[in-house]
């Protein structure tokens, strides 16, 4: 299991603007079903308080895969993600630890409306 890459986009094309909707995808070598990616987002990079967005449940084995969720950008000019890559338990945490799991973070300059 690991996150090979992350990329931050806006839906509708346009700039990362305060109260967009982006999508978060993450490219991800899957081992097997019982691998889950768990998207998170924070305000602010420097000092994030981390939001959980959604899991998305691995549907594919021993391949590479690109898994994705959609959310609104909060106020704040420096955001970031985090895609933490787990095998089996649960999304409680934003970084849980677990000897199969990959965790990478992606920060981002967000234009204020």
């Amino acid at each position: 299991e690991s996150i090979e890459s992350i990329k931050v986009t806006s839906i509708d094309g346009g700039d990362l603007v305060e109260g967009a909707n982006v999508r978060v995808e993450a490219k991800v070598w899957v081992y097997g079903y019982g691998d889950h990616a768990d998207f998170w987002y924070a305000a602010d990079a420097n000092l994030p308080e981390w939001n959980f967005a959604e899991t998305v449940n691995m549907t594919v084995e021993m391949q590479f895969d690109t898994v994705s969720t959609e959310y609104i950008l909060p106020e704040g000019d420096l955001q970031a993600v985090r895609v933490v890559f787990r095998f089996g338990g649960n999304a409680t945490e934003p970084c849980p630890g677990g000897f199969y799991d990959d965790v990478d973070d992606l920060a981002f300059v967000v234009e204020s409306t």
